[in-house]
């Protein structure tokens, strides 16, 4: 499934599909919001699904979500995932909250249409943490 969804992510993006795949490993809740919010839990840390931290090969997901297989809604986590991960191939940094605002806007337009190619209608909502969204972003993504 990985290559699969690794592939669509490509074809959504327009980024280039890397030399190495990346490996997806299934962890617990708590661990998944331990590493997204290392300075401690914030009310965007309490529902962490997945996680790809840069510079890294791995996609994570919540081990609740192992037996769901080819749901699509679990299938749209890892697409958002493989998002984040293409675009750290590419090169796109995230070093700041407009660029980390950025690629967060992409991976979840990205998961959105995915779920509407599957006949589900889905409004998915960006929480930008703790950073503000600046007018610049939200218009150059249609918020």
């Amino acid at each position: 499934m990985l290559e699969l969804m690794l592939t669509l992510a490509s074809q959504l993006s327009g980024y280039p599909l890397p030399a190495q795949m990346p490996t997806l490993e299934f962890r617990s809740a708590a661990w998944l919001e331990a590493q997204a919010c290392p300075e401690g839990a914030t009310a965007r840390c309490t529902d962490v699904h997945g996680l790809y931290l840069d510079h890294g090969n791995v996609i994570y997901l919540d081990e609740r979500l192992e037996a769901a297989g080819h749901d699509p809604i679990a299938r749209s986590l890892v697409l958002h995932e493989l998002v984040h991960f293409l675009q750290d191939q590419a090169g796109l940094n995230a070093d700041d909250c407009a660029q980390r605002q950025a690629r967060e806007f992409e991976a979840y337009r990205l998961q959105q249409a995915f779920l509407r190619r599957e006949g589900l209608i889905a409004e998915l909502h960006f929480d930008s943490g703790d950073c503000p969204i600046s007018e610049a972003t939200a218009a150059a993504h249609g918020d």
